[in-house]
């Protein structure tokens, strides 16, 4: 059965060690004083909208071994709808090891595993679950080698003719932006309807250095709304209706990974729920706030622990 919103994407497990000094030169070794097993991917913003109480679908694949079977027990434990997640014969479910510093900032090394067997045929066996779905978004295109530009539009312009609204979140193209996937971002900003980008990802589509030229550049090729995540900086938007700024709230950073998902997630709830642009940038950097300033075995929040936070800022 499908909910309020769907997120089609990269699924797949992270292994994150923390906190890291420095990383090692070739050939030596930096002991680290913790780690952690999460689901990762789409699993963060899937995990952060149940949480807080919206009814989400995932939509993509794991692999056919004992992670793959892990995840979707996680997923489905914490009440995301994971009937449309397929289990890819024949593959290995794809592993993210993320190393933190002593700040919270982080750095990937990745093995897409089952991922390029994502395409759109899949999406397409599964349009039930985001054809009765007001948000679908779509996220990681540089981990999706079987959707690519081509999928990606055609699930765009199929979402569309079923009344949705599209949210699109590229990720960091691991390949280093070459011309060919700018302009195909670029693309496919005439066609979605919120973009969501981080500001070093809006650099790098535009060639443009601060936030406010990142957002103007991005909101003239075509969607109708551009949010540019900013980090400890907060964020922006950019609608027909003018420029929205919202600072970050002052926290201490234990964990970054999956702030950007959790504030997507924070997006989608604003957006399900009407609210004007101010309310939903600030509850989105709220939920942010939250997720990267607590242990993440807590869990991710619940509608009013955010709305108590809220109040107490």
């Amino acid at each position: 059965m499908s909910g309020q919103a769907c997120i089609v994407g990269n699924l797949n497990a992270d292994l994150i060690l923390y906190p890291v000094p420095d990383f090692p030169s070739w050939g030596t070794e930096v002991i680290v004083s913790s780690m952690d097993w999460r689901p990762g991917g789409i699993a963060n913003a899937l995990l952060c909208l149940a949480s807080l109480g919206v009814g989400v679908s995932g939509l993509g694949n794991v692999g056919q071994d004992p992670i793959g079977q892990e995840l979707l027990w996680m997923l489905e434990e914490a009440g995301v709808d994971i009937s449309c997640i397929e289990r890819s014969p024949n593959s290995r479910t794809a592993l993210s090891v993320g190393l933190t510093r002593e700040d919270g900032e982080r750095a990937f090394v990745t093995h897409l595993g089952h991922l390029p067997l994502l395409d759109l045929d899949l999406v397409l066996r599964h349009r039930a679950v985001w054809k009765g779905a007001q948000c679908v978004l779509v996220s990681g295109y540089f981990l999706l080698p079987g959707l690519g530009f081509e999928g990606t539009k055609g699930l765009i312009d199929e979402v569309h003719a079923e009344g949705g609204e599209v949210l699109l979140d590229t990720g960091w193209d691991i390949s280093g932006w070459p011309e060919r996937s700018v302009q195909e971002i670029l693309r496919l900003l005439r066609e979605v309807d919120v973009f969501l980008p981080s500001l070093n990802e809006a650099q790098a589509l535009t060639g443009q250095r601060s936030a406010e030229s990142c957002l103007e550049h991005l909101f003239a090729c075509g969607p109708n709304c551009v949010v540019l995540k900013l980090g400890e900086a907060g964020c922006m938007a950019r609608t027909e209706d003018g420029t929205f700024r919202q600072p970050a709230f002052p926290v201490c950073a234990l964990d970054t990974t999956g702030a950007g998902d959790s504030f997507n997630a924070g997006v989608i709830l604003g957006l399900l729920r009407g609210w004007d642009m101010h309310r939903t940038l600030r509850f989105a950097n709220a939920v942010a706030a939250l997720v990267i300033s607590r242990p993440r075995d807590v869990g991710y929040p619940a509608l009013s622990e955010v709305e108590e936070f809220l109040r107490a800022s």
